[in-house]
């Protein structure tokens, strides 16, 4: 969908390392919100838009206590998703 990213510049992580270099397609991130809600997202596939500025395509899955709320394809710019994913989820 995307073609191979750019050299970009962002800031880097509480674990120092930049969003393109910790956010990978198969990957999995996390989410707690407000109360019980927890969205879970994987990632499907990085890389630039037609203006140059990386996005993130994933899976989100939303979860309220034991109940699945619902699943959906999303995409968020690069940075954006690395600061509210923060949690790394492992296989």
């Amino acid at each position: 969908m995307f073609a191979q990213m750019n050299v970009f510049s962002f800031s880097r992580g509480q674990d120092g390392e930049a969003p393109e270099e910790r956010i990978k397609v198969g990957s999995t991130y996390r989410h707690a919100g407000p109360g019980d809600t927890i969205e879970t997202a994987t990632v499907i596939d990085v890389g630039p838009d037609p203006m140059g500025i990386p996005h993130v395509v994933y899976k989100v899955e939303i979860e309220r206590g034991q109940q699945r709320q619902f699943v959906e394809r999303r995409t968020l710019n690069l940075q954006s998703f690395s600061e509210y994913f923060s949690e790394t989820v492992e296989a």
